[in-house]
Protein backbone atom coordinates (compact mmCIF):
# COMPACT_ATOMS: atom_id res chain seq x y z
CA UNK A 1 0.00 0.00 0.00
CA UNK A 2 2.93 2.36 0.65
CA UNK A 3 3.92 1.96 -3.01
CA UNK A 4 0.47 3.13 -4.07
CA UNK A 5 0.62 6.19 -1.80
CA UNK A 6 4.11 7.19 -2.93
CA UNK A 7 3.07 6.68 -6.55
CA UNK A 8 0.13 9.02 -5.96
CA UNK A 9 2.61 11.63 -4.76
CA UNK A 10 4.59 11.07 -7.95
CA UNK A 11 1.44 11.50 -10.05
CA UNK A 12 0.56 14.72 -8.27
CA UNK A 13 4.06 16.13 -8.75
CA UNK A 14 4.05 15.01 -12.41
CA UNK A 15 1.04 17.25 -12.93
CA UNK A 16 2.95 20.16 -11.41
CA UNK A 17 5.65 19.60 -14.04
CA UNK A 18 3.08 19.59 -16.84
CA UNK A 19 2.94 15.87 -17.62
CA UNK A 20 -0.35 14.60 -18.97
CA UNK A 21 -2.15 11.57 -17.55
CA UNK A 22 -0.85 9.50 -20.48
CA UNK A 23 2.74 10.70 -20.00
CA UNK A 24 2.58 10.03 -16.27
CA UNK A 25 1.20 6.53 -16.82
CA UNK A 26 3.71 5.74 -19.54
CA UNK A 27 6.62 6.90 -17.42
CA UNK A 28 5.55 4.55 -14.63
CA UNK A 29 4.85 1.70 -17.06
CA UNK A 30 8.17 1.99 -18.90
CA UNK A 31 10.60 3.31 -16.30
CA UNK A 32 9.26 1.80 -13.04
CA UNK A 33 12.00 3.30 -10.90
CA UNK A 34 10.55 5.59 -8.26
CA UNK A 35 13.73 7.46 -7.30
CA UNK A 36 14.65 7.98 -10.94
CA UNK A 37 11.17 9.16 -11.76
CA UNK A 38 11.24 11.75 -8.98
CA UNK A 39 14.70 12.88 -10.14
CA UNK A 40 13.47 13.14 -13.73
CA UNK A 41 10.67 15.41 -12.53
CA UNK A 42 13.20 17.56 -10.70
CA UNK A 43 15.25 17.91 -13.90
CA UNK A 44 12.21 18.34 -16.19
CA UNK A 45 12.41 21.55 -18.23
CA UNK A 46 12.23 22.76 -21.81
CA UNK A 47 14.18 21.66 -23.71
CA UNK A 48 14.23 18.31 -21.98
CA UNK A 49 17.79 17.42 -20.83
CA UNK A 50 17.54 13.82 -22.02
CA UNK A 51 21.22 12.93 -21.58
CA UNK A 52 21.31 14.35 -18.06
CA UNK A 53 18.17 12.44 -17.09
CA UNK A 54 19.56 9.20 -18.59
CA UNK A 55 22.94 9.60 -16.88
CA UNK A 56 21.32 10.38 -13.53
CA UNK A 57 18.97 7.42 -13.87
CA UNK A 58 21.88 5.11 -14.63
CA UNK A 59 23.84 6.39 -11.63
CA UNK A 60 20.89 6.09 -9.24
CA UNK A 61 19.99 2.60 -10.41
CA UNK A 62 23.53 1.18 -10.64
CA UNK A 63 22.86 -0.47 -7.27
CA UNK A 64 20.50 -2.84 -9.07
CA UNK A 65 23.48 -4.66 -10.58
CA UNK A 66 24.72 -5.58 -7.12
CA UNK A 67 21.22 -6.35 -5.89
CA UNK A 68 20.75 -8.65 -8.88
CA UNK A 69 23.86 -10.63 -8.01
CA UNK A 70 22.62 -11.24 -4.47
CA UNK A 71 19.34 -12.75 -5.64
CA UNK A 72 20.74 -14.56 -8.67
CA UNK A 73 20.40 -17.94 -6.90
CA UNK A 74 16.61 -17.53 -7.12
CA UNK A 75 16.87 -17.74 -10.91
CA UNK A 76 19.45 -20.54 -11.13
CA UNK A 77 16.86 -22.97 -12.51
CA UNK A 78 14.95 -20.41 -14.58
CA UNK A 79 15.27 -19.87 -18.30
CA UNK A 80 16.80 -16.60 -19.47
CA UNK A 81 13.44 -15.67 -21.02
CA UNK A 82 12.04 -15.65 -17.46
CA UNK A 83 14.95 -14.33 -15.40
CA UNK A 84 16.05 -11.37 -17.54
CA UNK A 85 12.61 -9.77 -17.90
CA UNK A 86 11.99 -10.40 -14.19
CA UNK A 87 14.82 -8.01 -13.35
CA UNK A 88 12.63 -5.17 -14.61
CA UNK A 89 10.56 -5.79 -11.47
CA UNK A 90 13.52 -5.23 -9.13
CA UNK A 91 12.81 -2.60 -6.52
CA UNK A 92 14.49 -2.06 -3.18
CA UNK A 93 11.39 -3.42 -1.44
CA UNK A 94 11.02 -6.55 -3.57
CA UNK A 95 14.76 -7.22 -3.35
CA UNK A 96 14.76 -6.89 0.44
CA UNK A 97 11.70 -9.06 0.88
CA UNK A 98 13.06 -11.71 -1.49
CA UNK A 99 16.50 -11.69 0.13
CA UNK A 100 15.00 -12.15 3.58
CA UNK A 101 12.84 -15.03 2.39
CA UNK A 102 15.78 -16.52 0.47
CA UNK A 103 17.73 -16.73 3.71
CA UNK A 104 14.80 -18.61 5.27
CA UNK A 105 14.60 -20.94 2.28
CA UNK A 106 11.05 -19.83 1.46
CA UNK A 107 11.59 -17.90 -1.75
CA UNK A 108 11.91 -18.76 -5.40
CA UNK A 109 11.84 -16.92 -8.72
CA UNK A 110 8.05 -17.05 -8.84
CA UNK A 111 7.75 -15.35 -5.46
CA UNK A 112 10.00 -12.55 -6.73
CA UNK A 113 8.00 -12.22 -9.95
CA UNK A 114 4.63 -12.31 -8.18
CA UNK A 115 5.64 -9.75 -5.57
CA UNK A 116 7.21 -7.59 -8.29
CA UNK A 117 4.07 -7.67 -10.43
CA UNK A 118 1.92 -6.67 -7.45
CA UNK A 119 4.26 -3.77 -6.67
CA UNK A 120 4.37 -2.75 -10.35
CA UNK A 121 0.57 -2.74 -10.57
CA UNK A 122 0.30 -0.60 -7.42
CA UNK A 123 2.94 1.82 -8.69
CA UNK A 124 1.42 2.35 -12.13
CA UNK A 125 -2.14 2.58 -10.79
CA UNK A 126 -1.08 4.94 -8.00
CA UNK A 127 0.79 7.20 -10.43
CA UNK A 128 -2.25 7.57 -12.65
CA UNK A 129 -4.60 8.05 -9.68
CA UNK A 130 -2.28 10.70 -8.25
CA UNK A 131 -2.26 12.50 -11.57
CA UNK A 132 -6.06 12.27 -11.79
CA UNK A 133 -6.61 13.79 -8.35
CA UNK A 134 -3.78 16.31 -8.60
CA UNK A 135 -6.18 19.19 -9.25
CA UNK A 136 -7.71 18.57 -5.83
CA UNK A 137 -4.28 18.91 -4.18
CA UNK A 138 -3.99 22.67 -4.28
CA UNK A 139 -0.86 22.97 -2.16
CA UNK A 140 1.59 20.03 -2.04
CA UNK A 141 3.45 21.75 0.82
CA UNK A 142 0.24 21.66 2.86
CA UNK A 143 0.33 17.87 2.65
CA UNK A 144 4.09 17.75 3.23
CA UNK A 145 4.61 16.50 -0.33
CA UNK A 146 7.02 19.26 -1.23
CA UNK A 147 9.94 17.48 0.44
CA UNK A 148 10.20 15.29 -2.68
CA UNK A 149 11.58 18.15 -4.68
CA UNK A 150 9.66 19.52 -7.64
CA UNK A 151 7.74 22.72 -7.25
Amino acid sequence: MAAFCLAMVFGTLADRQGLSILETGLMSLLVFAGASQFIALELWETPLPVLLILATTLAVNARHFLMGFTIAPLFRNSAARVSYPAMFLMTDEIWGLSLKRMRNGSCDAWFFIGAGLCFYTLWVTGSVCGRLISDAVVDPAGLALDFLGTS
